[in-house]
């Protein structure tokens, strides 16, 4: 739909102080980032943007309130929630007191941690504790119980190692397509089919049922979230990054963001003052899958 630091916290400071933890070893190809959030005094409509993770999220105080259209009336709460790959924007409602950790799980960590392919969530909001039975509703609880952001890291940690099963293998082809397309590397999608030596029609049809997005729509995805993150960085002008990300000019660079994210560039920069997705100076570009 992604802080002062701790020296029991790996991976630096995100937004407003809280910390971004990066997993030990065991979980790194299925769990980018862990990110604390805190959305006491937030007034604003969160946009939940595109990125190459699928997200999901629990929630340390009252439930998150997710939908795909901005009317609120539309949208479910959540305690524990499981975002799929989306090519638009979800919507998070302002709620009081509302606090939560945010992670990043790649589509190896879809397969690993909760056992289906990142495809069968595509462009879903899929209430964790269905997904898990029960185990998410008992993280949470645990969560409560911890007095510092590094103890919920370690306890998210511990839960997910217990989670992680045999089958977390996605067919090669698509893991190289995949890696390429999100680095950048990939001037024409068909090319990659005829690298593999598969039709393109076939290509689309797997790779779509593997991740969820069809290999074009992961190509705009994936510039957008490069985009995204370069924007981050302090002083990055809209021209520039057009530039550096491959788009047209920023003319282009504002379309899709309209058509992606649901809101100018400039609107997204002033929303991520008040509150974080994930941390665009830290977050990774290119997957690790």
């Amino acid at each position: 739909m992604s802080d002062s630091d701790d020296p029991g916290t790996r991976g630096g400071a995100g937004f407003g102080g809280l910390p971004v933890h990066r997993p030990g070893s065991a979980l790194t190809p299925y769990v980018r980032s862990m990110t604390a959030y805190d959305m006491a005094g937030v007034e604003v409509v969160h946009h939940g943007v595109p990125s190459p993770d699928l997200t999901v999220i629990l929630a340390l105080g009252r439930p998150l309130t997710v939908g795909w259209t901005a009317d609120r009336a539309q949208g479910r709460e959540f305690h524990g929630l499981v975002s799929g790959l989306h090519d638009g924007p979800a919507f998070i409602f302002p709620t009081a007191d509302h606090a939560g950790v945010q992670l990043a799980v790649t589509p190896l960590g879809a397969r690993a941690l909760v056992g289906l392919p990142a495809g069968a969530i595509a462009a879903g909001l899929v209430d964790l504790d269905d997904l898990w039975a029960g185990v998410a509703a008992e993280l949470i609880e645990a969560l409560h119980d911890c007095r510092t952001w590094p103890e919920r890291f370690a306890r998210i940690e511990t839960t997910l190692r217990t989670r992680l099963q045999g089958d977390d293998s996605i067919r090669p082809e698509l893991m190289w397509a995949w890696d390429r397309i999100v680095a950048g590397a990939v001037p024409a999608t068909g090319a990659l089919a005829d690298e593999i030596g598969w039709s393109r029609g076939y290509f689309a049809r797997v790779f779509a049922a593997e991740y969820g997005l069809k290999p074009k729509e992961t190509v705009r995805v994936a510039r957008f979230s490069r985009a995204r993150i370069a924007l981050g960085r302090p002083g990055a002008s809209l021209a520039d990054v057009a530039a550096q990300c491959g788009y047209a000019d920023q003319a282009h660079l504002t379309r899709e963001w309209r058509r992606l994210a649901g809101c100018t560039p400039s609107g997204w920069r002033q929303e991520v003052s008040s509150f974080v997705q994930d941390d665009p100076r830290t977050a990774t570009a290119a997957s690790t899958t």
